[in-house]
């Protein structure tokens, strides 16, 4: 015969099973705790891991296994030198296999008065010299790597003249150029020599006009044409041709021209 429920039953089961919870909690087993072998651990339901005032590593293989320092792989939380009240920085740092860092964020002087506490993301190359950074001075743009900036002749005398009827060659990359940028811009600094003579510059990209036909005329200007797509993959490899030709009069086109690789 079923008796029921006592009252007050299911209340004191969860108040013991709230008292061995926080009695768990107050004992500390999880203040230095490990996981090994298994499925490691995961965390569900939208949920995440927080770590307030620590650090996260990563390690990677042991010493003394070939080619491994016992660095962490990846480490992120308090790194050196400190701040100036003592307390460390915030960072990052990834470092490959041999133990040379790989990428890293931080501020290798933020006890530096002239320009504060200014931490940048550098990628470095095995040799430990940054070949990638951010400009963390200035607030902007790429400290690394030095970019080359073109530049054109000044007097419209000096850039080359071109009085064919028919669009001829004026200016092309050396050889077939690797892509690395996914799309380009040239810039064509023109101008006739003589009242009445007028002409057209174009770009070509592998033997393809790309962007519009751009008239000149008896003043120097500047036209640009594109940004334009360049075909393929990265690091495929490809040509681009400045082309002019004279459409009326019986003085020259002058140009001079840059390209840019730029992005999407």
């Amino acid at each position: 015969m079923d008796a029921g429920t006592p009252p007050g039953l299911g209340e004191r089961i969860r108040q013991i099973a709230a008292d061995e919870v926080a009695k768990f909690m107050r004992s500390g087993l999880l203040r230095n705790a490990s996981i090994s072998g298994g499925k490691g651990l995961t965390v569900k339901g939208g949920g995440g891991i927080t770590v307030d005032g620590g650090a996260l590593r990563v390690r990677g293989l042991p010493a003394a296994q070939p080619g491994a320092t016992g660095d962490s792989t990846v480490y992120m939380g308090g790194i050196t030198p400190a701040l100036p009240d003592g307390t460390l920085q915030p960072g990052l740092v990834l470092r490959r296999e041999d133990g040379t860092i790989a990428l890293a964020l931080y501020d290798p002087t933020p006890d530096n008065t002239g320009d504060g506490f200014n931490q940048f993301l550098a990628l470095y190359d095995r040799a430990q010299v940054i070949v990638v950074s951010d400009d963390t001075a200035s607030g902007q743009g790429l400290s690394r790597p030095y970019v080359p900036i073109p530049v054109t002749r000044a007097r419209y005398t000096d850039m080359v003249a071109v009085t064919d009827s028919a669009f001829v060659d004026v200016f092309r990359t050396p050889g077939a150029f690797h892509k690395v940028n996914a799309r380009a811009r040239a810039d064509i600094r023109c101008t006739t020599d003589v009242a009445g003579t007028t002409g057209e510059v174009r770009v070509l990209v592998d033997g393809v006009q790309v962007g519009d036909v751009q008239p000149v005329g008896f003043t120097v200007e500047t036209k640009y044409v594109g940004p334009f797509a360049i075909p393929g993959d990265a690091y495929t490899t490809h040509s681009i041709v400045v082309q002019a030709r004279r459409t009326a009069g019986t003085g020259a086109v002058r140009l001079d021209a840059a390209v840019w690789g730029v992005q999407s």
